[in-house]
């Protein structure tokens, strides 16, 4: 073989090497993406970071993949007997690991207009977008990767073991940030001007890149070259036959203290695993640190702490099966006959061990004001220290996993952590989403421990078919079909609205138009609400200003307005001050002016109200109306009246028809707008202006979007049988159904202790809702008896 052929060979290695982390990082990726996706109305969702960090987790492992698992190989014995130099041949590996990290970056870019911009990602005003396009700091991006792909080559060829090599990588990856900090401190401490602090931080860490990555180029080549030359050779054999030589020792072999196949089987874990099981203990010690240094939790400290926590925990996963597969140590247990089990948990008693005894003392390094109850300004609470022990005992499941899948330890490295959160995001969509119990995702964190046992034997024997991987495909699907089991029940069994009426409301809809604008809201603007100083005006003035600016509300703009409690109650409170002074003083003409027209304006408010295509203002214009029936009903209410406003406001209530067509279309509308405005990541999105959850009973339908859509048309349908019902009978099955779905007591739609009172049956008796404390069940007035004594007051 010549030189240029072995070169070329060789160069298709490399690139054929590094292709497997090439599309595992895009996969693992456009994965983070896709679910994301159910938070994509979130402001703070980090999809620029993500296509922008993942070049990072690439670099942080090429080296240890071109490098590390040839010397775990020792494939790289074998490439010294090539026609080609030893700087060619690192030249070679560097300049792929290089190109690679371009097609990264390039296929990572791709996502940007498939998943980003057209969500309009890039304009979200999120910190996690505007800080990372601010003037300096996009240039550090590509600059972090080649600083860790540098620094991953160094490593590699310094330290024996991949994962070493890996964990070596963390404190260098700190480096620059440590580095910008000191210069800035220092800054801040020796200048008073500390307006420049901000353009000079990004140049800072620019710099200190570029420096450390050339450091850490000629570090490795340095490392490099060293190994590939020529080994020298020298003979121990006498100093070792002379240290293992003691006359004086002749206790027979017999006599040697006996330990235990299991103390012994750990012992070696330790003992073969020391070096990088010292890093991971040096990562753990270092979170502690972290949590201990910031009593208040009001810096990002914490959560560097719990990062590095969970980095390390996934190592420590991989860590179990990887330590044995290197160099194919496992061979010596298996053709020893070692029980697979007593293996499986030899290599996880030490690693739980260190976990426990972290996250034990972990609990203690929190502050007192956590540990004691009180919830802080960042929303830390006691929950928080066993959220933290699931996570990192979920990481560790899935990482453990993934070492027995992956027979590169770099690869599973550089996987596990991703695919831990991505399992961890997953589930809390689940549960948050998609409204899965606890209980049940609790479970399914225990399948990567029982795939890994049942499939230890094969590992052992190094049976690694399809067989293998088929197993652990059907433990993935169980994990990923079953949290959707109780979707699927509840889907079943959930009722739902009728095609034939889905199909005539959406045509209803259509009819009345597509356009949701808001209605417009009445404001009070008599004095400064939010001032404490008593208002110079009494409230004759008041009233007087108030009718004044609504008149010229109502007749600038004609449209609909929405239902404010606080303006209804005032206004009423404006007709009955102006009536009881009229029953002081009967000929009193400004009084009988005053009581004339708020009780048009009341009259004008509601049916302004009646345009509205919101529910909650057609129960704000009954609430209304029930007071006026009760207002016109008095004695002297026609007299205290001109003709033309009491002839009007009769005909106002006695406009059955009207207020019928109003209410069915604002239900049919508010239905197609909760619809229309429906968001996965919105759980109380408005029906009707209502902050609705869905069926209050289940949390299935608080948590799952789905279902709520689904309830919202079976709600919807119900309150639609109810409004065409014209009788004031009430169906005491179908009240309990509607409350049930509105969340609300069955009280409030007349039924049962206290009914009498929320239900305008006889609005003699009926407690009006005042400001502050309205609250109704919607539709809850729907042919009560109100409706009666108004066509009877129409018919007198």
């Amino acid at each position: 073989m010549n030189r240029q052929l072995a070169l070329r060979r060789l160069c298709w290695k490399e690139v054929r090497q590094v292709l497997p982390l090439v599309w595992m990082q895009l996969g693992l990726g456009i994965c983070f993406q896709v679910l994301l996706l159910f938070q994509r109305q979130n402001p703070f969702t980090p999809q620029m970071m993500l296509i922008a960090g993942m070049p990072s987790l690439f670099a942080l492992g090429v080296g240890a993949l071109l490098v590390g698992q040839e010397k775990e190989r020792r494939t790289l014995d074998w490439m010294r007997w090539l026609p080609v130099a030893s700087g060619e041949l690192m030249l070679v590996k560097l300049t792929v690991g290089l190109l690679a990290l371009v097609a990264v970056w390039c296929m990572n870019l791709l996502l940007l207009p498939i998943f980003v911009l057209p969500s309009g990602g890039y304009r979200t005003a999120a910190w996690a977008h505007l800080w990372l396009f601010d003037p300096g700091w996009e240039y550090l991006w590509p600059l972090q990767s080649v600083l860790f792909l540098l620094a991953g080559f160094a490593t590699a060829w310094t330290f024996r073991s991949s994962l070493a090599a890996m964990l070596a990588l963390v404190p260098i990856a700190l480096l620059p940030g440590a580095i910008t900090l000191a210069v800035i401190l220092f800054y801040e401490w020796a200048s008073s001007d500390r307006s420049f602090v901000n353009e000079l931080a990004p140049w800072v860490m620019g710099v200190t890149m570029v420096v450390l990555s050339l450091l850490m180029l000629r570090i490795g080549w340095r490392r490099g070259m060293r190994y590939l030359a020529a080994e020298e050779f020298v003979d121990r054999r006498t100093g070792r036959a002379v240290s293992l030589f003691n006359p004086w020792d002749d206790t027979p072999v017999w006599t040697y203290p006996a330990f235990a196949p299991a103390a012994m089987l750990i012992w070696q874990f330790l003992r073969q695993n020391q070096s990088v099981f010292l890093g991971i203990v040096g990562m753990l010690l270092g979170a502690l640190v972290l949590l201990i240094s910031d009593p208040t939790f009001n810096s990002g400290r914490p959560f560097v702490a719990a990062f590095l926590l969970l980095l390390a925990t996934s190592w420590l996963g991989v860590l179990a099966f990887h330590g044995d597969a290197l160099h194919e140590r496992i061979r010596f247990l298996a053709e020893r006959g070692i029980s697979p089990a007593k293996v499986w948990y030899t290599r996880h008693v030490p690693a739980l061990s260190l976990l426990a005894l972290v996250l034990f003392a972990g609990a203690f390094a929190l502050p007192g004001t956590v540990r004691s109850g009180a919830r802080l300004a960042v929303g830390y609470s006691p929950p928080l220290i066993l959220s933290v022990v699931f996570l990192a005992m979920c990481t560790y499941a899935v990482s453990q996993a993934v070492g027995q899948i992956l027979r590169s330890a770099t690869i599973a490295a550089i996987t596990a952590p991703v695919l831990a959160w991505i399992s961890i995001v997953f589930g809390s969509v689940m549960v948050v989403q998609m409204g899965t119990p606890v209980w049940l995702m609790g479970s399914l964190s225990l399948l990567p421990w029982v795939a890994t046992f049942v499939l230890m034997r094969r590992w052992m024997d190094n049976r690694l078919g399809w067989g293998f991987w088929g197993a652990h495909a059907c433990f993935l699907a169980v994990g990923i079909a079953l949290p959707l089991i109780p979707l699927g029940l509840a889907m079943m069994v959930q009722p739902n609205m009728p095609g034939d009426v889905r199909r005539q409301l959406t045509a209803e809809a259509q009819r009345y138009g597509s356009a949701f604008a808001e209605p417009r809201e009445p404001v009070l603007r008599f004095h400064d609400a939010g001032s404490n100083e008593p208002s110079a005006l009494s409230r004759r003035e008041e009233g007087q200003m108030i009718q004044e600016q609504l008149e010229n509300e109502f007749s600038f703009d004609p449209g609909s307005i929405r239902f404010v409690p606080r303006v209804a109650t005032y206004l009423m409170g404006e007709a009955r001050l102006a009536r009881m002074a009229l029953e002081q003083d009967a000929e009193s003409e400004s009084q009988r002016n005053r009581y004339r027209d708020t009780m048009s304006l009341i009259g004008t408010f509601v049916q302004r109200l009646r345009l509205s295509w919101r529910l909650i203002d057609q129960d704000g214009a009954d609430l209304m109306e029930i007071w006026l029936v009760n207002e016109l009903s008095r004695p002297n209410a026609q007299s205290l009246l001109d003709a033309d406003t009491y002839t009007g406001l009769i005909r106002t209530l006695a406009d059955d028809a009207g207020r019928q067509a109003a209410r069915r279309r604002a239900l049919v509308m508010s239905w197609a707008a909760y619809r229309a405005q429906f968001r996965s990541d919105a759980p109380e999105t408005p029906l009707g202006g209502y902050a609705w959850r869905g069926q209050a009973a289940l949390t299935m339908y608080l948590a799952n979007p789905f279902s709520r859509q689904r309830a919202a048309d079976y709600l919807t349908w119900q309150m639609l049988q109810r409004l065409e019902e014209c009788e004031s009978s009430q169906d005491a099955e179908r009240i309990r159904e509607l409350a049930r779905y509105w969340g609300v007591p069955t009280m409030f739609y007349g039924v049962g202790m206290g009914g009498e009172f929320l239900r305008a049956d006889d609005p003699s008796h009926f407690a009006m809702p005042v400001e502050g404390m309205f609250r109704q069940a919607p539709g809850s007035q729907w042919h009560a008896g109100w409706e009666r004594l108004a066509r009877e007051l129409a018919n007198k």
